[in-house]
Order: C-alpha cells, then sequence, then structure tokens
C-alpha cells in the first residue's frame, strides 16, 4: 500500500488501515511503502501505531530519498523538516523494514539508479542507519528478504546459496564512499 506520503495528516493513513485491521482479519501479507508521515509523529503516538503494526505484522517499505526530495518542498527556501518513516522506531516495535527507492531517473527522483551499493551510500546520512550495525544493514539485506517471502533470508551459513556482492573495500565507510 503507498501510504502516507505527505507533509500533512500524519499517520492519517495507517490510522485507518490498523481500524480496518482490527476488523477484518487477513492472511495476505500486508506492506506499506513511504509512511513518512508517520515521523511528524509525537513519540508515544509513534510508539503506539508501530506497535499495532507489529501485531498486524504489517511491513514497512521506508524510501527515503524520494521522500527527502519530494517532501518539504518550499518555493525558494531550503527544508529544514523534511517528514521521513521512522524506521529505527518501526524496527524497535518489531515492524519488518526493508530500504527501497521507487524512482530511476525520474520527475519524483531524478537520480535513481537501482544500485544498492549507491541506495545505501545517500540514505545513511538522511536516515542515519549505519550498516555495520545489525538494524543499519538490515534493511538492505535480511528485512527485504523477508519482506518479499524468499527462501533465503540472507545470511551466510553452511550451506545457504552462493550469491554474494564483493566489493573492493575495506570497510563500510570505504564501499560506500567509493562508487562501485
Amino acid at each position: 500500500l503507498h501510504i502516507d506520503e505527505a507533509g500533512i495528516c500524519p499517520g492519517l493513513g495507517i490510522k485507518q488501515l490498523l481500524r480496518a485491521l482490527d476488523q477484518v482479519k487477513t492472511e495476505v501479507p500486508i506492506t506499506c511503502s513511504h509512511v513518512s508521515s508517520m515521523g511528524l509523529l509525537r513519540p508515544k503516538q509513534l510508539q503506539y501505531l508501530s506497535e499495532r503494526l507489529a501485531h498486524h505484522q504489517v511491513s514497512v517499505v521506508a524510501l527515503p530519498l524520494t521522500n527527502g526530495w519530494l517532501l518539504g518542498r518550499k518555493d525558494k527556501e531550503t527544508p529544514i523538516m523534511r517528514p521521513l518513516a521512522p524506521i529505527k522506531q518501526l524496527q524497535n516495535a518489531g515492524v519488518i523494514v526493508a530500504m527501497g527507492c521507487d524512482n530511476v531517473q525520474d520527475p519524483w527522483f531524478p537520480l535513481g539508479n537501482l544500485d544498492p551499493i549507491s541506495l545505501m551510500s545517500v540514505a545513511m546520512p538522511l536516515t542515519q542507519l549505519a550498516p555495520w550495525q545489525r538494524l543499519g544493514l538490515s534493511p538492505f539485506t535480511t528485512s527485504a528478504s523477508s519482506l518479499m517471502g524468499l527462501n533465503w533470508d540472507g545470511m551466510i551459513y553452511p550451506g545457504c546459496p552462493a550469491d554474494f556482492v564483493l566489493l573492493d573495500a575495506n570497510s563500510w565507510s570505504e564501499a560506500l564512499s567509493t562508487l562501485p
């Protein structure tokens, strides 16, 4: 569900979705994209809605590049506050959060390029997620795998698929600051 991609009416779409899920049980997995207006909620409201999303097993795909580019825009002003999905708060409540970029060189985000390393690099300063921490890396790896229902969770262990991306770098900082 494309929901709450706005800088107004914080969490209104999520609140409506949760009301519906309280009344209608579903076995269909639900994933919400954007949820950027939730970032404007007060901490207690945000925690409450995040816990309810976790209870209903609703997943989230955060799209910080698009939202950082589009939301909070004012003519002849640099935006000081931009609504972004509250990734860490959602994760802490138990919501599976994956990271994406839903625009590829289009009017909504002209810099999208389908490169996951570029996405990580540009998203880091916006979201303050660090890939050298488990919850900072999971939106790009294990959470994305789980959200899509893939058989392999992206973890490396004996017997797992040999699907790798090899980066010529000695650290995450080096990998994300060097063009692939």
